[in-house]
């Protein structure tokens, strides 16, 4: 990629990967909306809770229930920007429409980099058409080694972070080849990235490293002014609202992060670092990325030109922040981001050993190792959609249609969407006092049966291997709902009615209920 590469030119070639992409993808969303009834329901709960925090927004409050603030998302700007097509009625099209989009225009991008450093001429003695096929072949082992078609579909951030995530990488190289361009791009870049996920605080650092690398002062007083006044800006929004800086969901899922914010000491962090970076060694994912950092670092210590060392060098250092820090796993979307990045910086550094066929089949290999993993995401896909759907769907339409009255849960999502009765979210996302609760090592059952009463709470839908000897005495388990579990928890949510006088009443309905299950759910009553 050259110094005059601009960051948006269109060759008809470069939309053959894209729209090759996109029939796969267009397959996989009509193959889950068939099995899911003509429902469109993502692989993962957790993109409901964003929707719901989308719609409180609509009404005033930044959280699940009416007039409660809470932190539950793990974006900044992912519940604004769901906002509009809420507003509109878009449901659960709005977040697949934005993730579909970004995706695509990653996809374009991916293509156009492979279209400009892999040779015209064919190998090998292959015709033309072949040869297009193979390099079509390649972009798709991107695809896959990017989750790019497993990604689109948990319906949440990850697809738009990992775009941009490709335009801070170009502004980077841009800069790195050429100092006087790319600076506004990887500018604008580098502060979104940390409003779609927090980890792009990460890319932001890299960023301000590049420009003080080469010397562009100003650039870096203002990048690094800007990111002062974002974060400034995100502490008094949270004050404002009662709410700590780090959403309850990212200190809840990440050890490192609750470690730092608790009050563990310098040791107790020092060991939790420790550990994420055995963790890195130790699964699978994080193995996979260590080796494309491998590659990449072996590229850059060969690259003949300054440009592509610095680029290698800043990919390099996202890449150590990962695995020291970050997480892995949760369908397949925490590490994506860095490993998409790695994998174009072994493309644009390593762009001299493309004009060998025998380093592009090797290449490829490499692509096949690393995909592997992703590719049961995209054939799971519609059946995961399928496993949401016949269970943390079917609870939101037993409360929004059948209880209308307030219930507790113990895994947060489909349940609080477009339904007006009360959420108390026994894991703490949704519910501020049940975070502050699981902090201080006070949340027991009696704390929850007077949380229950104080929010006139009548029912709880729990996993019961989550809630061993939290659950009160006083509760009844009424029923068990039986599902698949490609994707779920647990393939059993218990429901508890907390006044043992409404258990006739449970028991009615959710006879009125079962009447409406798919196949593959069932509503079992207890003795």
């Amino acid at each position: 990629m050259s110094a005059n590469t601009k960051y948006v030119s269109c060759d008809r070639a470069d939309l053959i990967l894209p729209l090759a992409w996109l029939v796969v993808m267009l397959i996989v969303i009509a193959r889950a909306w068939v099995l899911c009834d003509g429902h469109l329901v993502f692989t993962l709960d957790d993109p409901i809770i964003h929707m719901s925090v989308s719609e409180s927004l609509l009404v005033g409050t930044y959280g699940i229930n009416a007039g409660e603030p809470s932190a539950p998302s793990s974006s900044i700007l992912w519940p604004f920007l769901l906002t509009a097509p809420e507003w509109a009625g878009w449901g659960a099209w709005g977040p697949l429409a934005i993730n579909v989009g970004a995706m695509f225009a990653a996809v374009f991008l991916i293509a156009r980099t492979l279209r400009e450093v892999l040779p015209d001429l064919p190998p090998w003695g292959l015709s033309g058409f072949a040869w297009g096929v193979a390099r079509l072949g390649l972009g798709l082992l991107v695809c896959m080694a990017c989750n790019s078609w497993g990604l689109v579909m948990t319906g949440l951030e990850h697809s738009l972070h990992l775009f941009v995530g490709l335009l801070f990488a170009m502004a980077c190289l841009r800069l790195a080849e050429t100092p006087s361009g790319g600076v506004r791009m990887l500018m604008a870049t580098a502060c979104v990235l940390p409003l779609i996920r927090f980890e792009g605080a990460a890319a932001a650092a890299a960023g301000w490293l590049l420009l003080v690398w080469l010397r562009r002062w100003r650039p870096a007083a203002w990048l690094a002014g800007l990111l002062v006044l974002e974060f400034a800006s995100w502490v008094m929004f949270t004050h404002s609202q009662g709410l700590p800086v780090m959403p309850s969901s990212v200190q809840m899922k990440s050890s490192l992060v609750s470690g730092i914010a608790g009050q563990g000491g310098i040791g107790h962090v020092l060991g939790l670092l420790l550990h994420n970076i055995t963790v890195s060694f130790a699964l699978r994912q994080g193995a996979l990325l260590m080796i494309m950092m491998v590659v990449l670092a072996l590229m850059v210590a060969a690259a003949g030109r300054h440009s592509h060392r610095r680029f290698g060098v800043i990919v390099l250092l996202l890449g150590l922040a990962h695995v020291c820090f970050g997480q892995y796993g949760w369908y397949a979307r925490y590490e994506i981001y860095v490993l998409a990045l790695a994998v174009y910086a072994v493309i644009v550094v390593g762009r001299d050993y493309w004009v060998r066929p025998e380093h592009v089949a090797g290449f490829a290999c490499l692509l096949a190792i690393v995909a592997a993993p992703y590719v049961r995401n995209l054939v799971d896909a519609p059946a995961a959609s399928r496993s949401i759907y016949e269970q943390q769907f079917q609870m939101r339409r037993f409360v929004a249609d059948f209880w209308r009255q307030p219930v507790a849960v113990g895994d947060l999502g489909w349940v609080s969407y477009h339904n007006p009765s009360y959420v108390l979210d026994l894991e703490g996302l949704g519910s501020e006092e049940v975070r502050k609760m699981r902090k201080a090592g006070t949340f027991d059952s009696a704390r929850i049966d007077e949380l229950a009463r104080l929010h006139q709470v009548s029912l709880a839908m729990v996993y019961d291997g989550r809630v061993t000897g939290l659950i009160p005495s006083s509760w009844a388990k009424v029923a068990v709902l039986r599902t698949s579990v490609v994707a779920c928890p647990s393939d059993k949510v218990a429901f508890y009615v907390v006044n043992p006088g409404q258990r006739e009443e449970l028991v009615k309905k959710l006879k009125l209920f079962k009447a409406g299950l798919p196949s593959g759910a069932k509503i079992e009553l207890a003795p």
